[in-house]
């Protein structure tokens, strides 16, 4: 999902969107080179003008069963906000969470 300072979704493409990536599992301290890691999450953020559907194609060929990061539980988010403060000019990132019936 986009979500903007006010979490309206917006669905046009900008060079301002982000893609949050995450790979499917991977052990502790085994994330790909330049990954930030939580445990057992591993997260990347690229900056590039995409749609949610290039956005999630995009994080599909970064590493084997990665896809756009689904957050599940509050320590996500948590860590997640901490690490989006230090890029303080990104206001708009996409993630797993769709309002498609079928993610593409």
């Amino acid at each position: 999902m986009l979500c903007d300072a006010t979490s309206h979704l917006q669905l046009h493409p900008c060079t301002l969107h982000c893609c949050l990536c995450s790979p499917s599992f991977l052990p502790a301290a085994k994330c790909p080179h330049g990954w930030l890691s939580n445990g057992r999450s591993c997260y990347t953020m690229r900056r590039r003008g995409l749609t949610w559907s290039e956005a999630q194609n995009s994080c599909k060929h970064l590493a084997a069963g990665s896809h756009l990061a689904h957050l599940k539980t509050h320590e996500d988010l948590q860590f997640l906000s901490s690490q989006l403060l230090s890029h303080n000019n990104l206001l708009l990132l996409w993630t797993g969470l769709s309002d498609q019936e079928v993610n593409l």
